[in-house]
């Protein structure tokens, strides 16, 4: 899905779940009402004697979401890679191959006390 059509979707099941409709345990258990339309609405509230107990999404409610977090996550992922470059903008001294991997464990060895702390506490 595009960015702009994923956001639009979002954005209603959002509307959605604000004026969202109530379903209590009761009438989930028992009616069928709810069936026919969770598919217009996307999100329904399941209340217990009048508190929250859960929600119910849609088919298409819950694949906006995850189109949004799959979107969100996208975004994030660039910004953090641009944020990486930029800090490494006038970074000179770029390895690669061998001299990459060298260096590489010999940052492991300095830090080898580090390393291993992180390693025990998991």
């Amino acid at each position: 899905m595009a960015p702009e059509a994923t956001i639009d979707k979002a954005n209603s099941v959002r509307y959605a779940v604000r004026a969202t409709r109530r379903v209590n345990v009761t009438e989930l258990a028992r009616g069928k009402a709810w069936r026919d339309e969770l598919p217009e609405c996307d999100v329904m509230e399941i209340v217990d004697r009048g508190a929250n107990a859960g929600w119910l999404v849609s088919d298409a409610g819950m694949g906006a979401m995850l189109d949004t977090i799959d979107y969100l996550e996208a975004r994030l992922e660039q910004a953090s890679m641009a944020a990486i470059v930029n800090a490494r903008r006038d970074y000179d001294d770029w390895m690669e191959g061998d001299d990459l991997a060298r260096a590489a464990l010999a940052a492991l060895d300095e830090r080898g006390d580090d390393v291993r702390a992180v390693l025990d506490a998991g």
